[in-house]
């Protein structure tokens, strides 16, 4: 693929400036107003209008100087990247072309970084005034964040990556086995704090039901877990996307919920200091997710189910007011996914060898989740079915085997694909059931999971 570099002038910088200007990046209260604005109940007046996205008619370029990253917010829209203000949103021309979906966008006074999301391993993009690098991935790459002084961390699932602004990258392991890393933030220059989704354990039986902030320290490069969130066979806790303030405060939105709930979960606003404590500062009216801290206030991505749009939303002394459309670290509603859209899942969703499930301590029968293993993801049903055969031949015709999808299965497998799957018994040793189907049937080694269908 040819690659294109793209370099700034002096005179485009102004050009820049003034067409963000234009979208009244600058303008609105200050910190100290906005920080005032605060009602006493906890909650903050809806904006009046959020059905329009008006898209203005300049178009600005996103280098990396002060006028294109830390003086507006650039986010996904329509599978492109715009410059959101008050006044619209601008379309970014000289980027260069991509090919799959654009998501988890950040901007600073370094550049612009997103993620070219790919059937397949991931791509991060990475443009700023001395042109565009391009970093491929093994895996899905998500959320990438600056750094104070221009280094940049994403996560790949399992762990970190980060780069130094002299272009070196690092590779830096999760904190847990099986775990699942996401959403890093810079508190400081030499302090990440990340997301980390749980494996699942006989205590919490599926993942994504246990999320908890952890901070990794370059200098010693240790993890120590920053919030220490419960969940359990019913209750779920996840965070979503932590945003850095100035003073080493991460901000963070936190998600409760019971699974046998018929109602929505709850919403709420959290705040990690640098020292450690950890506080809720408001129950939020409904969903919405952080976008980032612009002119000290927060910027939030409100879902409209109706249209599948993002609003980005800012508040203000008066209430909020809708900037714009689009997303910077919420994925598009109105994009397909390209492991979704190949109708081949094995890149999602994903899953982890974990050591081992915790003994439990629960005695009733009932608390026991259902657990199982599972040869997959196949594109087509009838690849699911031969699998189905070959495990009935090698466990015996009375095995609990069955060939199973979204519809029947769908805490393991994806819509569009299919897997064979057998269920253990409740007292089976799952890691030595799963290291001897990989011996059993080889061939299925690298398509083999633990599950709870």
């Amino acid at each position: 693929m040819l690659r294109r570099s793209w370099f700034v002038l002096p005179s485009t910088v102004v050009a820049v400036a003034l067409a963000l200007a234009g979208l009244g990046f600058f303008s609105g209260p200050s910190p100290a107003q906005a920080d005032g604005a605060e009602i006493a109940s906890g909650h903050r007046r809806s904006p009046s209008n959020v059905t329009s996205c008006p898209v203005a008619s300049a178009t600005v370029r996103p280098f990396g100087s002060e006028a294109a990253g830390s003086s507006g917010i650039v986010a996904v829209r329509r599978n492109r990247l715009v410059a959101v203000g008050a006044g619209g949103t601008a379309r970014l021309a000289g980027l260069p072309a991509h090919t799959g979906m654009l998501r988890h966008v950040t901007a600073s006074r370094f550049g612009v970084a997103y993620v070219e999301d790919r059937f397949g391993p991931d791509v991060v993009v990475i443009v700023t005034d001395h042109g565009t690098v391009r970093l491929p991935q093994r895996a899905e790459a998500v959320n990438p964040a600056w750094s104070p002084r221009g280094d940049l961390a994403w996560s790949v699932g399992t762990g970190l990556r980060i780069r130094s602004r002299a272009g070196t990258v690092t590779a830096v392991p999760g904190p847990v086995q099986g775990g699942t890393v996401f959403s890093p933030v810079f508190e400081s220059p030499d302090r990440i704090v990340a997301a980390v989704s749980m494996p699942p354990t006989l205590a919490v039986p599926e993942d994504e039901r246990l999320n908890n902030l952890w901070s990794y320290d370059r200098v010693s490069e240790r993890w120590r877990a920053a919030t220490h969130f419960s969940a359990g066979v019913d209750r779920w806790t996840a965070v979503r996307t932590p945003v850095a303030r100035p003073g080493g405060v991460v901000e963070f939105v936190r998600i409760t919920g019971r699974g046998t709930a018929t109602h929505l979960p709850s919403f709420q606003l959290w705040r990690l200091t640098a020292s450690g404590a950890v506080a809720r500062l408001r129950t939020l009216a409904g969903e919405r997710y952080l976008a980032g801290i612009e002119g000290g206030r927060r910027v939030w991505q409100v879902p409209d189910v109706r249209s599948g749009a993002f609003h980005l939303v800012a508040e203000g002394p008066g209430g909020e007011r809708q900037l714009g459309c689009g997303t910077t670290s919420a994925d598009p509603l109105d994009t397909a996914d390209p492991d979704r859209r190949s109708r081949r899942g094995r890149f999602a969703p994903p899953r982890g060898h974990w050591p081992s499930l915790e003994e439990h301590a629960g005695s009733a029968a009932e608390q026991i989740p259902e657990v199982g293993l599972l040869l997959g993801d196949f594109a087509e049903r009838k690849e699911a079915e031969e699998a189905a055969a070959k495990m009935l031949q090698t466990y015996g015709a009375n095995a609990p085997i069955q060939v199973v999808d979204s519809s029947t299965a769908p805490e393991a497998i994806l819509p569009g694909v299919y897997g064979a799957l057998m269920i253990l018994s409740s007292d089976a040793d799952v890691m030595a059931a799963l290291t001897d189907l990989r011996q059993r049937l080889p061939e299925y080694r690298d398509e083999s999971w633990v599950v709870t269908p």
